[in-house]
């Protein structure tokens, strides 16, 4: 009898056993045993597996115990480091290498290793591996930048002026650190970014998304550094005299940088030495009109810094390096470490209590003498400032000096464009920084009405924005701006009028709101009515939208504005990222501002930001911003329609 093959195994007949041929039964007896076998294999894989699994989940809970001790650890360095106790920072960035080494550690075992061979579950393995090489790398950057700090003779103090000299060597010294320091913290950036972010075992996803974020801080503050620290020298008269425009603004009249520039000197720095020449009233200049509206822009490092340098060249003939502006607030900062000062042609001693309330307000009714009235905030941030540069601040002044450009109070513009560079990566440039990806809200008001009324106002800015599924966002914004001037019982130069149009006490706004590129406007408001805008542009492809009003004294007016986000938040359907920079002008009365979030449908907010509070389905971010607020949420789908749609990506 002919026999036949029932199956080939590479090109071969496999044949059934004689019995097997001549049995059906027995053939499929056979074929159950070997499933069995096979199914009892794969449900032993199965279960090594998710014992391997969870094994690996237990033991990350306390990796994420160690990689939160790291964390830690490089947050009290940083906070040591800026106190000037180098001795804690240099024990604390070793701790977090200690605790990151750890964590890396207990990834290397047996479990990690077979759950790191599985694809899909593998990716947390390697998910530790960039989080704790990234925290590695971190710590190394602090211990840089600590030994530089204490190979000199006073630490950061040492980069204080002393005698109207900043002295340049400690800041070659330094320049050299932060250039090693750079070099691990853009490690860290590669460490984190090969880092898989989803479809992590355990609650390794938030340990990945936090060290991502502070990795991103980290890198940026030690490029900013990196950056300034290579560009003061010359800044400083290190390879010529530099010459800057120094400019005392005046809050109590609303221009887009803060307040009109009432005083202006020229800075003269050679060789770190700093001199002052008279501080003048611009109107000694040859257009006052022109330099009393020079900073209608809220946009110093990119129109407004270049235009006084340009502005001042072609009127004069003389050379500018830069341009500074300065105000009352800044002065308050500084007093704050120095102590009080005199101004002895006047006869008053300010101190940070009162120099804000002196300069801006009070003056105007004690000096009656125009010539005088003018002289007063020119003579106060001289005195204060040369107070500050005869020394013996140390770091304290350092810190304040910091403070006050983080603040918006002190804004610089350098021609080089390498120091120009590191001020805007500080935030000391005055600019309007937006990345792509984020939104973006500012509200900036220029008096029309040429008073002083803006000392006794008052704003608060209600934003809301509603997150849709395909990446846009609908933003509202209402702002209500109440004047509390008086309307009579101060001098004309405070309250006004100065011409027929208006009342005493009497305010004329140029509101313009600014929002993310690509955003439209939708509706405009005033008082619950409908307008047209009175004009749209934009400030260095921000757009805005405009209205002019007035507000007569004790009375109040409220803005609408509704616009289309274009690219309100970066993500998927799995989930995403909002983050909101509001971008605040310096006024007397601080803004109160409140910004609610709602996420896209079928998403939740999974986490927020400092400041942020989360309930009730929403985000709140309330209070009284400085210069610049980052507001940022994470939201999410829930947990398995975010795991299917991971797998069909990660598929696809």
């Amino acid at each position: 009898m002919t026999e036949h093959p029932t199956a080939t195994t590479n090109g071969h007949a496999r044949r059934d056993p004689p019995g097997e041929r001549r049995d059906p039964a027995a053939r499929a007896a056979r074929r159950r045993r070997i499933r069995r076998i096979v199914l009892w294999v794969l449900g032993v894989l199965v279960v090594l597996l998710g014992l391997a699994t969870v094994f690996a989940a237990i033991q990350t809970i306390g990796i994420r115990e160690r990689l939160t001790e790291g964390r830690d650890a490089l947050d009290r360095a940083q906070d040591a480091v800026t106190d000037g106790d180098l001795g804690v920072a240099g024990r604390s960035f070793a701790e977090a290498q200690n605790a990151f080494a750890d964590a890396k550690r207990a990834a290397s075992g047996p479990a990690y290793t077979i759950v790191g061979a599985v694809p899909l579950i593998g990716r947390t393995p390697r998910a530790v591996e960039g989080i704790t090489t990234a925290g590695e790398e971190l710590a190394a950057a602090g211990t840089v930048l600590t030994d530089g700090i204490a190979s000199l003779p006073d630490g950061l103090g040492s980069l204080s002026p002393e005698n109207g000299r900043v002295p340049l060597a400690p800041i070659a010294t330094l320049s050299a650190a932060a250039e090693q320091a750079e070099v691990h913290t853009n490690a860290a950036v590669e460490a984190i970014e090969g880092a898989p972010s989803t479809l992590l075992v355990g609650p390794l996803g938030e340990a990945r998304r936090d060290a991502a974020e502070g990795v991103d801080r980290a890198d940026d503050a030690v490029h900013a550094g990196r950056l300034l620290l290579e560009g003061l020298p010359t800044f400083l008269g290190g390879d010529g005299t530099a010459r800057y425009f120094v400019a005392a603004e005046s809050p109590a009249e609303l221009r887009g940088t803060g307040g009109i520039l009432g005083a202006y000197s020229i800075m003269t720095v050679a060789d770190g030495r700093f001199r002052f020449g008279e501080f003048l009233p611009v109107q000694t200049l040859s257009d006052p009109a022109a330099w009393q509206n020079v900073n209608l822009s809220p946009d110093f490092a990119g129109d407004v810094g270049p235009r006084i340098v340009e502005q001042y060249e072609a009127e004069t003939g003389q050379r500018l390096d830069g341009a500074i502006e300065v105000d009352p607030f800044a002065l308050a900062k500084l007093l704050e470490v120095t102590g009080p000062v005199e101004l002895r042609d006047l006869g008053v001693e300010l101190t940070a209590e009162d120099v804000v309330a002196f300069t801006a307000n009070e003056a105007y009714s004690e000096y009656p003498d125009p010539a005088t009235r003018k002289a007063v905030l020119g003579e106060a941030a001289q005195e204060v400032f040369l107070r500050f540069l005869a020394g013996g601040e140390g770091i304290d002044g350092i810190r304040a000096l910091g403070e006050a450009a983080a603040g918006g109070h002190l804004t610089v513009y350098s021609t080089d464009p390498t120091m120009q560079e590191g001020l805007q990566a500080v935030g000391a440039a005055g600019d309007l920084r937006v990345t792509e990806g984020e939104d973006f809200l500012a509200v900036v008001m220029n008096n029309g009405a040429g008073n002083k009324v803006d000392y006794y106002q008052s704003r608060t800015v209600n934003y809301t924005v509603d997150l849709l599924s395909d990446g846009t966002g609908r933003g509202s914004t209402e702002i209500t701006i109440a004047n509390g001037a008086p309307a009579s019982g101060l001098p004309k130069y405070v309250i006004g009028p100065f011409d027929g149009r208006f009342e005493a006490g009497e305010t004329f706004a140029l509101v313009d709101v600014l929002c993310a590129p690509g955003c439209a406007l939708d509706r405009l408001q005033r008082g619950g009515a409908d307008v047209e805008p009175a004009a749209t542009g934009d400030f260095g492809g921000i757009p805005y939208v405009r209205d002019v009003f007035s507000i007569p004294a004790g009375e109040q007016q409220t803005l609408g504005v509704d616009t289309r986000l274009a690219s309100a938040w970066t993500g998927n359907s799995s989930g995403g990222t909002y983050r909101l920079v509001f971008a605040n002008q310096t006024t007397v009365e601080p803004t109160r501002l409140r910004v609610e979030i709602r996420p896209p449908d079928g998403m939740a907010f999974t986490h927020a930001g400092d400041g942020v509070e989360l309930g009730d389905g929403i985000a709140v971010w309330e209070g009284e911003p400085g210069a610049r607020v980052e507001v940022d949420v994470d939201f999410s789908a829930p947990v398995p329609g975010r795991w299917w749609r991971n797998l069909t990506r990660w598929v696809s």
